[in-house]
């Protein structure tokens, strides 16, 4: 475990509010100067060198590094979210776009919900071997396969001001 106080955590938390809620404010500027689809780029690039930044925290300096990879992640939320809403919006057929919304709004949650219920059942395996370091293991695979994923799907997705 890291030794972070619940103070400390819900104090970065307050923190990383105001500053997701400036990000979005940044990253729709960014969008009108250039198009969501960088946008999409970039939040997801730094939320995926963050979760694998997890992955790289140790208790010795997690004081130091974890308000940072909590408030980095807080600030590309909003982006990637307005982002991806708007390039759903743009991409959906004329009729049915409330329809179109939520399909893929459910397939986004049934994969955020796998994708945890996977983790979560391996890593109390992954624990009996490794330790602590399990955790630390997963976090690696999720930036390491985010990443894949964002090198192999990222290029395929339209340009959209």
């Amino acid at each position: 475990m890291l030794g972070l106080s619940h103070t400390f955590i819900t104090s970065v938390g307050v923190v990383s509010a105001v500053v997701g809620m400036a990000g979005s404010w940044v990253w729709g500027r960014l969008a009108d100067r250039t198009a969501w689809n960088c946008v999409i780029w970039l939040t997801a690039f730094l939320n995926l060198s963050c979760t694998l930044g997890w992955s790289f925290v140790r208790p010795s300096f997690a004081h130091l590094v974890a308000p940072v990879l909590i408030v980095v992640a807080a600030g590309c939320a909003g982006g990637a979210s307005l982002a991806s809403t708007n390039l759903q919006f743009a991409l959906s057929p004329e009729s049915g776009k409330t329809a179109y919304f939520g399909v893929t709004a459910a397939m986004s949650s049934i994969a955020t919900c796998t994708s945890a219920a996977v983790g979560t059942a391996i890593q109390p395996m992954l624990e009996k071997s490794m330790g602590d370091s399990s955790i630390s293991l997963l976090f690696f695979v999720a930036g390491i396969g985010g990443f894949a994923n964002l090198i192999i799907n990222g290029r395929k997705l339209p340009s959209v001001t």
